[in-house]
């Protein structure tokens, strides 16, 4: 994507979670520990797994309206993501429940804005994580998959290749990892990797790989804008440079089809197709309305007819 979405995510954070960071960012490239290293996620763990379609496709959303997408799509959503920005004192309980009551599970992805990962490595934020971010997930007791710092390998946002070495940022994801994994919220989590794909000029997420053992899934982030743009065009390379380097699940983190593709609905057959194709867990579709070039475009399926019924006949073909 392109760092002008950068600006668009961060003004959804009124319409997705008041009082909460967010930066819901498709078109940007498209957008830290005392414990053993990974040894509370790997090994007892009883985090509940994200329902699917019968053939196990997950269905995610970014939207303000999990209730309404659900409706617009005849399906029940697995998934919702929601944006909390790093040191935030407000954690998002009514929406981790709301979906909860839908039958979706919360995916945070925490942004820290203007961090340095060499701050966060070093922890020097551990009480932000200890005191407040870990007990109130253990509070609201709902498991939740966690993200942090998406798109790593784009330059569009803070922490992106413009500030941040690859080296630093694998040691925040390890610390990050090892100080929760040692919380009573450990055992809630489940941890998504969500790089950028290599679409247009976005490098190898390759050197921001923080290792299997501190990883769950891997979502990758990438949206049809182009005329041109198909699943192999945008996901392909990423998805088979991952799978030669990790056996964990991958899913599409965030993803749409635009407008200004010209073709909507053949292309999102060819997303669907791609998912299958590929046998990847699923997708999160972002469903929000922008305004401004083919970069904050109008994503919404509920806005776009003929895109909704091809939605609506992709599901129903998946079961």
């Amino acid at each position: 994507m392109n760092r002008a979405l950068k600006v668009a995510r961060s003004l959804l954070v009124a319409a997705l979670l008041p009082g909460v960071m967010a930066a819901a960012r498709p078109g940007d490239a498209t957008r830290r520990s005392p414990a053993h290293p990974g040894a509370a996620t790997h090994a007892a763990r009883s985090v509940s797994q994200p329902a699917g379609l019968p053939s196990g496709l997950v269905l995610g959303a970014i939207t303000p309206d999990l209730a309404a997408f659900d409706k617009a799509v005849r399906h029940q959503a697995a998934l919702r993501t929601l944006f909390l920005r790093w040191g935030s004192m407000i954690i998002p309980r009514d929406p981790i429940v709301g979906a909860d009551k839908l039958g979706a599970q919360v995916v945070i992805e925490l942004q820290p804005v203007h961090l340095p990962m060499t701050q966060i490595a070093s922890g020097e934020d551990d009480p932000w994580l200890q005191q407040v971010f870990a007990p109130d997930l253990a509070a609201i007791g709902r498991s939740v998959t966690l993200s942090f710092a998406p798109e790593m390998n784009g330059q569009w946002y803070s922490w992106g290749t413009k500030r941040t070495k690859p080296a630093d940022y694998v040691l925040a994801w390890r610390h990050i990892h090892n100080v929760l994994a040692a919380t009573s919220a450990g055992r809630l989590i489940t941890w998504l990797w969500q790089p950028s794909a290599m679409h247009f000029s976005t490098p190898s997420p390759r050197p921001w790989w923080p290792g299997s053992q501190y990883v769950d899934e891997i979502g990758l982030d990438g949206y049809y804008v182009n005329p041109g743009d198909t699943f192999d065009v945008i996901f392909a390379r990423t998805i088979k440079l991952m799978r030669s380097v990790t056996t964990r699940p991958i899913l599409i983190g965030e993803t749409a089809v635009g407008p200004s593709t010209g073709h909507q609905a053949a292309a999102i057959m060819n997303l669907f197709a791609g998912v299958r194709g590929y046998h990847l867990r699923g997708l999160v579709w972002f469903d929000i309305s922008q305004h401004a070039g083919k970069f904050h475009q109008d994503w919404r399926l509920e806005d776009n007819p003929r895109a909704l019924r091809a939605f609506i006949a992709e599901l129903a073909a998946t079961k």
